[in-house]
């Protein structure tokens, strides 16, 4: 009745505050784990599920946003948030403007531009340039082989480097 209205809006407004200050801090994951939370416990709450779609094409655009400024760890971040949870909203299906194959490419397109940037810091000598920016992509690529093993290879450089650098009698 009356009652179960009143508590299931006060719990809905409960989330959408924790998932708007988890969106406005950046953290998608937080975001889209609140609505998730909310969303099983209630299906058929249409307000719910369209406050839902709406964050989701919200964390879309600010990936979005954040790709064509070039910000390619922040835009990687926001479609990473989106793919890794995709089953749990793909059911919303021609309601949402994007696929988890355009969030692949997406990711994939963050990636190539960072790795052209990290290799052009390695080519420099800017060891720890690139390493920090081959990490920055293991935070929406963690799986990535070969990005991790150029972290592993560059980071072994770095620290024969510095130990030279450290030893008297190369001086």
């Amino acid at each position: 009745g009356l009652l179960d209205l009143q508590l299931r809006n006060s719990r809905n407004g409960i989330s959408e505050r924790q998932a708007r200050q988890a969106f406005e801090a950046g953290d998608s994951d937080k975001t889209i784990e609140v609505y998730i939370a909310r969303y099983l416990e209630n299906p058929d709450d249409a307000d719910w599920t369209a406050g839902f779609i709406s964050i989701l094409e919200d964390i879309k655009r600010t990936g979005d946003a954040a790709f064509s400024k070039g910000n390619f760890v922040l835009a990687g971040r926001a479609y990473f948030s989106l793919i890794k949870n995709f089953k749990s909203f793909e059911k919303f299906g021609a309601s949402i403007s994007f696929s988890e194959k355009s969030l692949a490419e997406r990711i994939k397109s963050c990636r190539t531009e960072l790795n052209k940037k990290a290799l052009e810091q390695y080519r420099k000598e800017n060891l720890a340039e690139a390493i920090s920016i081959w990490q920055s992509i293991l935070t929406f690529d963690p799986d990535n082989l070969e990005t991790k093993k150029a972290v592993e290879t560059a980071t072994i450089q770095l620290k024969k480097i510095k130990k030279l650098a450290n030893d008297p009698e190369t001086r």
